[in-house]
């Protein structure tokens, strides 16, 4: 029975250990998409929390998965040459770029709608951690490490998840990322 309880106590120890390394490897693209959903809300004060949200994390999506399809290719072609046998006609590059951007739209689409949860639980922990408090009495390193902790429950929360019910779903939003809509 105590072997139990250890394993189950050094599992805990893990996960957090685990879930604060990865808080605070995102913990500035974090701040970076707080920046931006503020900038959002501000150009547009029609939109509510869900719709600035979604927009948020459509943004950041776009932003990787296009760092994501520019970056390996152009790596590549810098760092080997070949030789092309044929030149590809203007028609054939336009094209190819047109659909291109047109795949990474539509996966950053759904790769958002994915995001929502996580969302809705990072609003819940930084909710939480500032009920019945004013922001503006909070200094700037108070509120950087609120929004850390509210950081670290989402991950927290996110890494049990995907180890405990969706250990598949990591996998299957990488080859989504790289081959879906192929």
């Amino acid at each position: 029975m105590s072997s139990i309880i250890f394993d189950f106590l050094i599992s805990l120890i893990d996960l957090l250990k685990i879930s604060l390394f990865f808080s605070v490897i995102l913990f500035v693209p974090y701040l970076f998409s707080l920046k931006v959903r503020s900038f959002i809300q501000s150009k547009r004060k029609d939109l509510n929390w869900i719709k600035s949200t979604y927009l948020t994390s459509f943004v950041i999506s776009f932003a990787v998965i296009f760092f994501i399809y520019v970056y390996f290719p152009l790596s590549a072609m810098l760092g080997e040459s070949y030789e092309v046998p044929v030149a590809p006609l203007l028609l054939d590059v336009v094209l190819f770029i047109i659909f291109a951007f047109l795949r990474i739209i539509a996966k950053s689409i759904v790769l958002s709608l994915l995001l929502m949860p996580i969302c809705f639980i990072g609003a819940f922990a930084h909710a939480l951690l500032l009920k019945d408090r004013d922001e503006k009495e909070f200094s700037l390193l108070k509120k950087l490490l609120f929004r850390f902790i509210g950081l670290w429950f989402v991950l927290i929360v996110l890494t049990f998840s995907v180890l405990t019910f969706l250990s598949e779903a990591f996998v299957a939003i990488i080859y989504f990322i790289f081959f879906g809509l192929g």
